[in-house]
């Protein structure tokens, strides 16, 4: 039987473009295979014959990987994006009361990168009456802002104007502007 070629009729499955999210990750198959979905003792196997499906590597070498970390450029300096920008809005919502309720069916995967700590604590009330209470702590916002712009090239210019100035400078740029310094790294 021959591997079918990038240009088969046949898609990937979900479970198999789940691999190459999970794989671009870290670089490592098995584990890849694993948090796909694949059974963990045939893992090592399913890892090595997905990177062996030309579907799979083409749709890898699209995101190209650096050699010898398994991470991509471009995503470690997303990675400090979306820690810097990162909002508690992103899992919470504002009650009519005005109080704050984390809502954390609201949590997706790149943004819950930013959530350092998740602390749910449920008190029950003579009454009866349970109250859970949910705390986020979020990453340390300040240091990923100050690695975002030294990684856009923007920390000189910053602390020239000024730290607060500079990163105002940095969300009006447009996002094309953004990405362009990104990449020239």
């Amino acid at each position: 039987m021959t591997a079918p070629s990038p240009d088969s009729p046949r898609p990937l499955t979900a479970m198999q473009q789940r691999f190459v999210q999970e794989y671009r990750l870290d670089g490592r198959a098995s584990a890849a295979a694993r948090r796909a979905g694949y059974a963990p003792a045939s893992a090592r196997w399913s890892g090595y014959r997905l990177l062996r499906d030309p579907r799979v590597r083409a749709l890898l070498a699209a995101d190209p990987v650096r050699r010898g970390s398994g991470y991509s450029e471009y995503a470690a300096v997303e990675e400090l994006g979306r820690l810097a920008f990162a909002n508690v809005l992103d899992f919470a919502v504002v009650r009519p009361d005005g109080a704050l309720e984390v809502d954390l069916a609201r949590l997706e995967r790149e943004r819950a990168s930013a959530i350092r700590e998740v602390t749910v604590v449920e008190r029950t009330a003579p009454s009866g009456a349970t109250t859970r209470i949910t705390r986020l702590k979020l990453a340390d916002k300040s240091l990923a802002l100050t690695r975002f712009l030294r990684v856009c090239g923007l920390e000189h210019q910053a602390r020239e104007k000024g730290w607060e100035e500079g990163v105002r400078d940095l969300l009006a740029q447009p996002e094309a502007e953004v990405l362009r310094r990104m990449r020239e790294g």
